[in-house]
């Protein structure tokens, strides 16, 4: 990495969140790569249960008990109880609420009509919930007219709640600790409406977003739709986590950062995330930061008025490092990524992008480098590419200054498996990968104008297409051999012990302060003499000779 001595720093910046004092009640297992939150993911209302001053004749402790459905509530039975509830949260447009305060709600549904503010002034020992009791009969908030619920302050967990048409979530700038978890963020599917994101992050820090229902958020309408995205960051947010949710149909993208924000969002973690069938895409990179999208599953991205169906684009505005804009150290781990009508990564600008460890299949193209002036150290490395048009692509934009493609099994390409054009193939270092397309038994590449195809395990080796590369070497064309139902070698396939350790994993392990030498199963690698070719190291045991699978849908 170019500027790796300088950024030294960046490990202790990432890692200062950690020392928060925090209570967890269970383990929790994060996507490879990305630290765990310091606050809100196990952190239970129980741990005030027998403390002073909560209710205890409901499910769990409470402070304030609302229930719009029961005949004794009152405004004035402020700050409710089981037998004499509130009938709503908001006494006026905003609430603030002390740190150790528990808001139980329950009936439904409420109409919210303007936009409400809620501020919690909470710690880390004393953090502040507002919550639903049952996640699977959510109390439920709407506005067909529109409104934001602005969550501001500190440790606040809102949880087990329904935001429904016309209700955006905002996590408030200046907030900190703010988390978002089991609850559901949709509209009506014929319903369109004019704000924003379904949930915004804005100028915070150490704010989560984990296991929610995101979906069916549309603005505009039918004949002119506009972006809304399911998650969206604003300038300034940092340590963010968007973490295990459900994230499909809205008529943006599922997540994006940030669209020419400064100053960029940084820190930023996307992981085990469900991403499908948003109207753009699945996940749009513009202005980032150290951002790490880990173990998502993102799929179905077709063409629309305003996208081309691409799962993830790095640098959809491109790169300006001297104005400050595009994507700088973005890392695109262990995904899986397939069913889309455009590429499955599409790069068109970053500084020191990483693809590391992915399975793309059924797409038109795999990777695609569309890549401007600016850009710099671009690494693919150890990922499985298969059923595509082209595995690896080039088709406009020169930049970068150079590329390291290691340790890939490019599988199945109907027409090439790399083709790259000649005014960026002199900066493409082409090693340890291997190549194979079943139907032709062979091979087929396009490097700076020269084409050839063929089965020859030494394809890569011919001089005419060396001359047109940085260097290529230990390339091979050969039939990779996969045991049943997976894209896992087994002992006898070519891709075992035949790949190298890239440089990419103690680039990430001297940034970050984590290893991430896995694969994409989460087994350590390597596991063998050496690293296996591909995404997934070789585990099966061998089958018979007569149950070879070529691959899997």
């Amino acid at each position: 990495m170019s500027d790796m001595n300088s950024l030294s720093k960046i490990k202790l910046a990432a890692m200062l969140c950690v020392f928060l004092p925090v209570q967890h009640a269970l383990a929790y297992n994060p996507p490879i790569g990305i630290p765990e939150p310091p606050f809100g993911i196990d952190e239970s209302v129980e741990m005030y249960s027998g403390a002073s001053g909560y209710g205890n004749d409901s499910t769990a402790p409470y402070t304030h008990y609302v229930d719009n459905t029961d005949p004794n509530c009152s405004e004035n039975n402020w700050p409710g109880t089981k037998s004499a509830p509130i009938c709503d949260l908001f006494k006026s447009s905003s609430i603030s609420l002390p740190a150790g305060s528990v808001v139980e709600i329950h009936g439904g549904p409420y109409y919210i009509g303007r936009d409400k503010y809620i501020t919690a002034s909470g710690t880390a020992s004393q953090p502040v919930f507002v919550r639903g009791t049952d996640p699977d009969n959510m109390p439920r908030f709407e506005d067909p007219g529109e409104s934001v619920i602005e969550l501001g302050g500190s440790f606040l967990i809102v949880e087990n709640l329904h935001f429904h048409t016309g209700i955006n979530i905002k996590m408030a700038s200046g907030s900190e600790s703010i988390v978002l978890r089991h609850s559901e963020v949709s509209s009506d599917p014929d319903y369109w409406g004019n704000h924003g994101s379904a949930v915004s992050m804005g100028s915070s820090n150490n704010n989560v977003v984990y296991h929610n229902h995101i979906h069916d958020n549309h603005r505009g309408s039918p004949s002119n739709p506009i972006d809304m995205h399911g998650v969206n960051l604003s300038s300034g947010a940092t340590n963010m986590w968007i973490l295990e949710n459900h994230i499909h149909h809205n008529s943006g993208d599922s997540f994006q950062g940030c669209h020419r924000c400064l100053p960029a969002p940084r820190f930023v973690y996307v992981g085990k995330n469900v991403m499908h069938e948003d109207r753009e895409n699945g996940v749009d990179l513009k202005t980032i930061h150290d951002a790490i999208i880990s173990q998502n599953t993102i799929y179905g991205y077709e063409k629309s008025d305003t996208s081309i169906g691409d799962a993830v684009i790095f640098g959809s505005n491109g790169i300006d490092l001297a104005g400050g804009y595009g994507p700088i150290r973005a890392w695109l781990l262990f995904n899986d990524i397939s069913q889309a009508g455009g590429r499955g990564l599409r790069i068109e600008g970053v500084k020191d992008g990483y693809v590391i460890g992915n399975i793309i299949r059924n797409v038109r193209r795999g990777i695609q480098f569309d890549i401007g002036g600016d850009s710099t150290n671009v690494k693919v490395v150890n990922n499985t590419i298969v059923n595509t048009e082209d595995g690896i692509h080039h088709s406009w934009q020169c930049g970068a200054d150079s590329f390291s493609i290691e340790n890939n099994l490019i599988l199945d390409a109907s027409l090439h498996n790399i083709i790259v054009d000649s005014c960026i193939s002199e900066q493409i270092d082409l090693r340890n990968n291997l190549l194979w397309n079943s139907a032709t038994a062979g091979a087929s590449v396009d490097i700076g104008g020269t084409s050839r195809s063929g089965s020859d395990v030494d394809l890569l080796s011919d001089s005419s297409l060396v001359s047109k590369l940085a260097s290529s070497s230990n390339n091979l064309v050969k039939a990779p051999v996969f045991a049943r139902d997976s894209y896992e070698q087994v002992s006898n396939s070519p891709g075992v012990d035949a790949g190298i350790l890239s440089k990419a994993y103690q680039e990430f392990e001297d940034l970050y302060g984590i290893d991430i030498r896995y694969d994409l199963k989460g087994n350590r690698r390597p596991k063998g003499a050496a690293w296996e070719i591909g995404a997934i190291e070789t585990y099966a045991p061998d089958p018979p000779t007569n149950l070879r699978i070529e691959k899997v849908e």
